[in-house]
């Protein structure tokens, strides 16, 4: 870069003030590009808060993948698997001879009965999804008059939820809409017409908006649609459509409870607490389990035998450690019935008893109580 010229008739001291000026001038306009430039950076790298592989790595062969679970439309049910297939390498072949796959556990339908009108589901339960990015494989085996396969997002149940569809038969990609049944095909557009072969799927979702790519190409407009908000994601096929989904990871921005929130706002509220914990049922049919914890923990674990007695019985539970004093309470619904257990635990000071315990984690419950009539209430 040329030194910029200097202004006529400056004197010396003027000369060097000059510089100085134009050096600091320099030197912000380089802080602020680096600065721009780090923020552009952190945006990219914070695009999503969360990646989660749907497949989980220690789930064991010939059993049903774990976190998942299965429904149906029509008879029979389907046959959900984890078994090892071989996938597409990501990276490049480095000879023309090198195998480009690898040996991988993958889901599979391996049902080979059912009517073409029978729908297989196989629901990943874990989490509810909003704005995300999926990806996966697809591949079709067998199938007879039917053979499609798909990927399955905003979930509410086997009547509602958004579909994306391959069916190898008629080589033809589709989004379809289920609302209460009812089946809406929005948009379809052709593909490889084969079996046996893996196609790559990716899938964002950002509000009502979705962008689908198929094998890294996007030949598709971006889809509207408002109907549903949020949603699990999962897997599906068609009659005796026999397939497997490998390569299945999410990423998402993590949506906090109602329960997340208020273990998180009572924390916040009451600095000399250690931990809050809230455990209930996530629907009548599963078993109590841990749905909130601050600081964080195995959300999801089963709860323990005081949680569970709490929730069946409404009892109250106390324990003492070293250094801390761990109270296990009662929520009650709107109709006075136990709906889940609040696990308050604090700094004891010296002769602190059960009872005073007691009364320091009763306000944690009042919150909860304030906020949450019914068990549905901790998962909005």
């Amino acid at each position: 870069m040329l030194p910029a010229p200097l202004p006529p008739g400056l004197s010396a001291p003027r000369q060097i003030a000059f510089w100085q000026a134009i050096t600091f001038a320099s030197l912000n306009a380089m802080r602020s590009t680096s600065l721009l430039l780090s923020l552009g950076l952190l945006l990219l790298h914070t695009a999503w808060a969360a990646e989660l592989y749907l497949l989980d790595p220690g789930s064991a062969e010939t059993l049903a993948p774990k976190g998942f679970t299965a429904h149906h439309v029509g008879t029979p049910d389907g046959d959900w698997q984890v078994i090892m297939d071989r996938l597409p390498s990501a990276m490049a072949q480095i000879s023309p001879l090198a195998r480009n796959d690898h040996r991988a556990k993958v889901i599979a339908q391996r049902s080979e009965e059912g009517s073409p009108a029978r729908e297989t589901f196989l629901i990943y339960d874990n989490e509810v999804f909003e704005d995300f990015e999926a990806n996966t494989r697809i591949k079709i085996l067998e199938g007879g008059s039917q053979q499609a396969a798909g990927l399955i997002f905003h979930w509410q149940d086997a009547d509602n939820y958004y579909l994306l569809k391959l069916d190898a038969k008629s080589g033809r990609y589709s989004f379809r809409k289920v609302v209460n049944g009812q089946v809406f095909e929005d948009y379809s557009w052709p593909t490889e017409r084969s079996n046996q072969s893996w196609h790559s799927v990716n899938l964002t979702g950002r509000g009502p908006e979705f962008r689908i790519q198929i094998n890294n190409t996007r030949k598709i407009p971006i889809l509207n649609d408002t109907e549903f908000g949020t949603g699990k994601l999962g897997f599906w096929t068609q009659g005796a459509t026999q397939a497997h989904f490998g390569d299945a990871k999410v990423k998402f921005q993590s949506r906090l409870s109602t329960a997340q929130r208020l273990v998180d706002e009572i924390m916040e509220k009451y600095s000399r607490l250690v931990q809050v914990s809230i455990f209930a049922k996530p629907s009548e049919s599963e078993t109590a389990q841990l749905i909130a914890v601050h600081p964080g923990g195995p959300v999801g674990s089963p709860a323990d035998e005081a949680a569970l007695d709490t929730i069946e019985r409404a009892k109250i539970y106390y324990k003492r450690t070293k250094k801390t004093a761990i109270v296990t309470l009662p929520i009650k619904d709107r109709n006075g019935e136990a709906m889940a257990a609040c696990r308050v635990e604090m700094n004891r000071f010296r002769g602190q008893t059960q009872k005073n315990a007691i009364v320091r984690a009763m306000p944690a419950v009042e919150i909860i109580r304030g906020r949450v009539l019914d068990r549905e209430d901790f998962f909005d």
